[in-house]
């Protein structure tokens, strides 16, 4: 079965960013300090990671460490089944862990929740058998795998506690012992994780943030705000429908079949207290796995803001199948007991001892059944499917991904992330529930950059909605659609209307009109205090020069003292400079910018928009830069001191810290410890609308000097 799904489904969403994170470790990107954002702990993209270096970077391999994780689990299943009742228990635990849909279905894809369930049934395998420090260890790889496992805790207790208590001669004892040790192997990998997640992650404690979020006990978190989804009786009943597909068995068999074992259970435990005797481990275990996964299911349907899919289902899985062996078994049990009694010659025994066989072949004939519909549908459905043909697809986009371009996709990001790994490319989402707000900012806001937008077959009615919403100003030039049909790409290009702009009649060369028109389009867009352009002929080199001196000008999220932007031997793009109503070159032969900005027009600029400093003081040197403010917090004096330098990079600035003292406390031991951004870095490496990259800062005289440089 598990053969038969294995690797069919593409590399899309989810499998396509885990599998990009892993191929960056496998790379060199052992911290994950670069921007590779999850909201899962790492534990799964090291194991995944160790897979590709030694096979290679594959979407085979991918999916490797969930196929072996699944076949692990059906061990450590049929070891528990077996340890905890009876070989009968142990097998049929392991049987329908083998050959359920959803299990089938999870050992195909390189989901981090195959791994999740094994380490979970790792973990109660070693707490079963008394090694609570290795168990304990086993917790926290849990936990790094998925934070999920931290829902498991008081099913974790609970089994610590039975299995170091049961028939124990000194349970006090016993129980501290395994505490004490569960709770060290614990945090040997929780707290490291923990480490991870606010000193190296880029996006600091995301994975906590998600928990806290999905349990709607915050309202917003940085990826948006919480929405509790749909009503509690339409999540009742998409649970039972992913109850009944995750273990091949119709809900309405299930719940009549789990309320027998909890009634078995309780009733063998009440009538063990009742004689004198210890009751049964596996009554306890069962009871206390049941339990839990009433419990789980309750949070699951009253208090999570997100349903998630069956993935989040999966990890009570296991236990479930746990609880229906024990059933199985106990009535198997009960009848070869019957056996030996002389209550064999009464005539309804025959059909008693029917009962568990009737009942293992339904079960059987079910699971098989719907196993192999399910692996067929698998394989039937992914030649179809309309993420088939990514990987192709995005081959053909490395002609046009680059430094200037960017591609606008839904759906599709995280699957191209992986696909075009090494190459330097762009992706942003178009979302049309905002009208294309972002998009239209970088179409006007961007005139160098190659628009393109990728749609995949199931978005295909967006073509039409995106095609409206840029109706007037921009048009879809198609470029290409996939072999499959699966995928069609356009270029995002101003549309072609009929202007009536006087300038459209002076053609490419720069003139006095041109430079008329560039200045009334700057002094709109801008509106600076002081605008200034200068035409001349350079007396060395015979070109002709284009001089702007604006101020003061706009510069990222601030304003720049000054800007002085010299273009050299310029052409004009006519249509593209009437409908951006901004100067476009078709041509030139250098673009160099220079903006200042000094201290005093810093300091005016942040207490405008920062009211509760009072006090502010900015000092920039060669060697760094120094800042003073003072001002109330919540009611109390707040100072703070620091000092810092630009760090240029490829695509970004950071700003590196060098000191910092809060109210003369210095604090800049700690900082050393995050090997994140305590600050996130300037997006200040592009000027799009002058076609520049930065090349250098110089600070100095309190005065920072921002140069920027273009050429064609």
């Amino acid at each position: 079965f598990r053969l038969g799904s294995y690797n069919i489904i593409p590399l899309f969403s989810d499998t396509a960013l885990y599998a990009r994170i892993s191929a960056e470790i496998s790379k060199g990107d052992y911290w994950l300090t670069g921007p590779n954002a999850s909201d899962k702990p790492p534990v799964f993209f090291y194991v995944q990671a160790a897979f590709f270096a030694l096979f290679g970077v594959h979407e085979s391999v991918a999916v490797l460490p969930s196929f072996l994780a699944g076949l692990i689990g059906v061990v450590f299943v049929y070891a528990i089944g077996k340890q905890v009742h009876s070989e009968v228990a142990g097998c049929w635990a392991a049987f329908m862990m083998a050959i359920s849909p959803t299990a089938v279905e999870m050992s195909g894809v390189g989901l981090v929740d195959g791994l999740l369930v094994t380490t979970i049934l790792w973990s109660f395998w070693l707490l079963l058998k008394q090694h609570f420090f290795w168990g304990g260890v086993a917790i926290g790889l849990a936990f790094g795998v998925k934070q999920t496992t931290l829902a498991f805790g008081p099913l974790y207790l609970y089994w610590i506690i039975i299995c170091a208590i049961y028939r124990d001669p000194d349970p006090i004892r016993s129980l501290w012992y395994a505490l004490k040790n569960s709770v060290f192997g614990f945090s040997i990998v929780f707290f490291p994780v923990v480490y991870w997640s606010i000193f190296l992650a880029e996006q600091r404690l995301k994975i906590f943030m998600d928990i806290i979020w999905r349990l709607g006990i915050v309202e917003k978190v940085p990826a948006g705000y919480g929405k509790f989804q749909g009503t509690i009786e339409w999540r009742i009943s998409v649970l039972s429908e992913w109850f009944s597909q995750m273990i091949g068995v119709s809900w309405h068999f299930l719940a009549p079949a789990f309320a027998l074992g909890i009634v078995l259970s309780v009733g063998r435990v009440l009538h063990s207290k009742m004689n004198g005797r210890t009751p049964r481990l596996y009554d306890w275990l069962n009871l206390g796995v049941v339990g839990f996964a009433i419990f789980y299911l309750y949070v699951y349907v009253f208090h999570l803001h997100k349903l998630g899919g069956i993935a989040y289902l999966y990890p009570v899985f296991p236990l479930v199948m746990l609880s229906f062996a024990f059933l199985i078994a106990d009535l198997h049990a009960v009848t070869e007991s019957l056996n030996g009694t002389q209550l064999r010659r009464i005539i309804v025994l025959p059909g008693f001892k029917l009962l568990p066989w009737l009942l293992a072949g339904i079960l059987t004939i079910w699971l098989l059944k719907n196993s192999i519909n399910t692996v067929k549908h698998n394989i039937k459905t992914a030649y179809s499917a309309p993420s088939q043909g990514l990987n192709s697809v995005s081959k053909r986009l490395e002609e046009y991904v680059g430094p200037k371009s960017i591609i606008f996709t839904n759906n599709t990001r995280w699957g191209l992330g992986y696909y075009l790994l090494g190459v330097h490319n762009r992706t942003e989402d178009y979302q049309l529930e905002k009208h294309l707000k972002y998009m239209k900012s970088v179409l006007y806001s961007e005139p160098y950059t190659n628009s393109y937008i990728l749609f995949y077959r199931s978005l295909y009615h967006e073509i039409e909605e995106v095609r409206k919403e840029l109706s007037g100003q921009f048009t879809l030039h198609p470029e290409f659609e996939s072999a499959e049909g699966n995928f069609r790409f356009f270029r995002i290009i101003p549309e072609n209307l009929n202007y009536t702009d006087p300038i459209a009649k002076q053609g490419l060369v720069w003139n006095n009109e041109w430079e008329q028109w560039t200045k009334k389009q700057i002094q709109q867009r801008w509106q600076p205090d002081n605008l200034e352009i200068e035409t001349r002929i350079n007396a060395q080199t015979g070109n002709q020069e284009v001089l702007l001196s604006v101020s003061p000008a706009p510069f990222h999220l601030l304003f720049a003292d000054s800007v002085e932007i010299l273009i050299e031997n310029p052409l004009m793009n006519v249509q593209q400079s009437i409908h951006s109503k901004w100067p476009i070159f078709m041509k030139y032969e250098k673009i160099e910018i220079h903006f200042i900005l000094r201290d005093q027009t810093l300091e005016e600029q942040v207490r405008a928009k920062y009211p509760q400093i009072t006090n502010l003081g900015i000092q920039t040197s060669r060697k760094e830069i120094r800042v003073f403010a003072s001002g109330k917090m919540n009611g109390d004096l707040l100072e703070i001191r620091s000092s810092f330098r630009f760090s240029q990079k490829n695509d970004y600035t950071d700003i590196h810290l060098r000191e910092i003292q809060i109210n003369e406390w210095d604090l800049f031991w700690l900082t050393r410890i995050f090997k994140n951004r305590l600050i996130q870095p300037l997006k200040i490496n592009r000027q799009h609308l002058f076609d520049s990259n930065l090349v250098r800062i110089e600070s100095h005289s309190r005065v920072n000097h921002f140069y920027y440089k273009g050429s064609r």
